[in-house]
């Protein structure tokens, strides 16, 4: 007899993804914050297999910010994880861009779209960056590969697919022996994005987007398949400020051939306060390796 098929959000690949990001935070914050003390939001299906995981991982129930815009199905979640483990999560009906009303600093926020990098997620990326984005937050985005409708990922997949030398080299560092085409352009597009940086790539010109910049360190990134055949793209690392890699004095490693997106000492893009306490405790060495 033939069990229930798995749904999209409950297959092996997608199970693999959340054990290797997950296994990736651990590794980020094991010096600095222990799990039951992480606030996690995040985008959850009706099925709340995420929650689920992280409540098996030791994160606290009171911890966790599932967001769903659909209302009825926010409920649905709170009900399965009462009945399932006796505990109650913050489950939220709404839009996770509101996450600043019910929890203003989190430590983990995990973006599992399930559409392309396009105009609807990176206005959710970068108003999440201006309200919620703090030092040492761990950010992890999941995006559809291909279809992509925003400027800058489209302008930044034709930088990459024009210099095939670059985007070569550069996807064996992140994604092993087996790149695939543009994925390096579509990681760097996530990066942009997230970090609050875009480039027009007809003048080099650096403009700003949204009132935070961030440079994102120890990014660790790679793709899967889903049940309905469909590539999905990911990332995740810690968001930093410029400022903070020039007050440690640190010589940060970039990947690649790619620079900072503006220079470290273009104080037009970030604030000069000093670095926080707990990012000493993540990066006790120095940090090991830089954004895009």
């Amino acid at each position: 007899m033939k069990g229930k098929p798995e749904s999209g959000y409950r297959n092996v690949n997608k199970r693999l993804y959340r054990r290797e990001v997950y296994e990736h935070v651990d590794q980020l914050l094991r010096n600095h914050l222990p799990k039951p003390s992480r606030k996690v939001a995040y985008l959850e299906s009706s099925d709340a297999e995420e929650t689920r995981i992280l409540l098996n991982r030791g994160y606290s129930p009171d911890n966790l910010y599932p967001f769903n815009r659909n209302v009825a199905e926010a409920a649905v979640v709170s009900r399965k994880i009462r009945e399932k483990f006796g505990w109650k999560v913050n489950s939220q009906g709404k839009d996770i861009a509101r996450l600043a009303e019910v929890c203003p600093v989190v430590d983990i926020i995990h973006l599992d779209f399930c559409g392309p990098l396009n105009d609807t997620s990176g206005r959710v990326i970068t108003y999440l960056k201006d309200t919620c984005f703090q030092e040492g937050t761990i950010v992890i985005v999941n995006v559809l590969r291909g279809r992509e409708n925003t400027p800058i990922a489209k302008a930044t997949l034709k930088e990459f697919r024009e210099n095939d030398i670059l985007r070569k080299r550069t996807e064996k560092m992140l994604f092993g022996d087996c790149p695939q085409g543009g994925d390096i352009a579509r990681t760097k597009a996530m990066v942009n994005v997230l970090s609050g940086w875009s480039v027009d790539f007809n003048t080099g010109e650096i403009g700003r987007m949204g009132k935070k910049c961030f440079v994102f360190v120890d990014i660790k990134a790679g793709q899967y398949k889903s049940t309905s055949g469909l590539t999905f793209t990911w990332l995740v690392g810690a968001a930093v400020r410029p400022w903070t890699i020039e007050r440690l004095g640190l010589a940060p490693r970039v990947i690649g051939s790619f620079d900072f997106p503006c220079p470290l000492n273009d104080k037009r893009f970030y604030d000069v306060k000093p670095p926080p306490e707990h990012l000493m405790a993540m990066y006790p060495k120095g940090l090991t390796h830089v954004s895009l």
